[in-house]
C-alpha cells in the first residue's frame, strides 16, 4: 500500500475479518498501520467493528440494517482516517436462502449515497456480491462517472452477481444499466 501511494495509485482495501486468523484485538493493531494508505475502503459493520474498533447501533446479528446506520459507521471511518475518499458496503437482507433484499450504499468525499432495494432478489450463489459491488465502484470511479450513478451500478451489477454460480460476474456493463433504469 505504500509503495502504490508513492506512485499515486489509488487503493481499496475491503475488510473481512476472520477469527481464524487473528483476534479482533490484533487485527485493529495491523490496520491503524494499514489505514492512512487506502483511499477506499469496503467493508460491512461487522467488519469494521471487529477490524478497526468503530461499532455500529444495529440490530443483533446484523439483520436487517438500516442504511443511515452504515452512514454513522461511515463517517465515524472518514473522521479517523481522512485520506479515505469512499467507504461503502452491501446490506444483505436473507429472508431466506432463495430470496433476499440487496442494497449497497457508499460515503463518497462526505455526502452518502444509497441504491435502491432490490426486494426479494432470487439468490443461485451468494458468493461475489461484494466483489461485485467493489468493482462496480472501481469502475466508475475509474471512468469519472458521479457519484449518484456509481452506487446505481454498483448496487445493479451486484444484484445481478447474485444470478450466477461462483464468485465470478457475469454480467455486461449494459445489463447492469439496464437494471438501473
Amino acid at each position: 500500500l505504500k509503495a502504490a501511494k508513492q506512485l499515486g495509485v489509488t487503493t481499496r482495501f475491503d475488510l473481512n475479518f476472520r477469527a481464524t486468523m487473528w483476534t479482533p484485538e490484533r487485527a485493529q493493531e495491523v490496520m491503524k498501520e494499514v489505514m492512512p494508505y487506502v483511499d477506499v475502503l469496503i467493508g460491512n459493520e461487522e467488519d469494521t467493528e471487529k477490524m478497526l474498533g468503530i461499532k455500529a447501533h444495529v440490530e443483533k446479528g446484523y439483520a436487517k440494517i438500516d442504511p443511515q446506520s452504515y452512514r454513522s459507521v461511515a463517517e465515524q471511518v472518514v473522521k479517523t482516517w481522512p485520506n479515505v475518499k469512499v467507504v461503502g458496503t452491501t446490506l444483505r437482507d436473507a429472508k431466506t436462502g432463495l430470496l433476499n433484499d440487496w442494497q449497497v450504499v457508499m460515503l463518497y468525499k462526505g455526502e452518502f449515497y444509497q441504491s435502491r432495494k432490490y426486494e426479494n432478489l432470487e439468490i443461485i450463489d451468494r458468493t461475489g456480491g461484494g466483489d461485485s459491488f467493489a468493482s462496480g465502484i472501481i469502475y466508475c470511479m475509474i471512468e469519472g462517472k458521479d457519484p449518484q450513478y456509481m452506487i446505481d451500478f454498483a448496487g445493479a451489477y451486484s444484484a445481478l452477481c447474485h444470478g450466477y454460480l461462483g464468485d465470478w460476474n457475469w454480467a455486461y456493463k449494459e445489463e447492469a444499466e439496464r437494471v438501473m433504469r
